[in-house]
């Protein structure tokens, strides 16, 4: 059977409707020729050449709107991790500052413990009792510190450095 044939037989099945019933008389003499006019597609085809073909009525799978679900959900997925990153480094940087502030108490309460032994061994002070505090002090960037003196049998030196609400503290024993 010829290919035009059996695409004609095939159209009225599927469409349950002549594609020729309301033709005008020169596309008639067009499918006796040989060639068609596809209304879906738009463009002249001969009976030889022919790879596919819509039909009206044949069932169409459309999935325009797949794409878009589909860029919607990656779009909600990478806007949560991108959420999740900024808070994770938000709550870094925090902690960073934290730990900036500590060390900088820390070096305060160094600055206190120096300069202690600074009193003992180049001015000659030697703590009597317990003194607290001993020395305190300011330092150029807002930090203070304190200490506090104790001597028995042995001389005990405990400083706190305050920065910005942190403390730190440290504590030596000179015998």
């Amino acid at each position: 059977m010829h290919k035009g044939i059996s695409l004609y037989i095939f159209w009225q099945k599927a469409a349950g409707v002549s594609p020729w019933m309301n033709a005008s008389p020169e596309s008639r003499q067009r499918r006796d020729r040989g060639e068609y006019i596809d209304s879906k597609i738009l463009r002249v085809r001969s009976r030889r050449n022919i790879i596919s073909q819509n039909f009206e009525g044949a069932k169409r799978h459309d999935h325009k709107g797949v794409s878009l679900y589909f860029a919607l959900i990656i779009l909600f997925a990478l806007t949560g991790a991108l959420l999740a990153l900024i808070t994770l480094s938000v709550s870094q940087i925090k902690i960073i500052g934290i730990q900036n502030d500590s060390l900088i108490a820390f070096y305060a309460a160094d600055t206190g413990i120096e300069r202690v032994l600074y009193e003992i061994y180049k001015n000659g002070y030697s703590p009597v009792a317990e003194e607290c505090p001993a020395f305190f002090g300011t330092l150029d960037n807002n930090a203070k510190y304190e200490v506090c003196v104790s001597a028995s049998a042995t001389t005990t030196i405990q400083s706190t450095g305050t920065y910005q609400g942190i403390q730190r503290r440290i504590q030596i024993d000179i015998k």
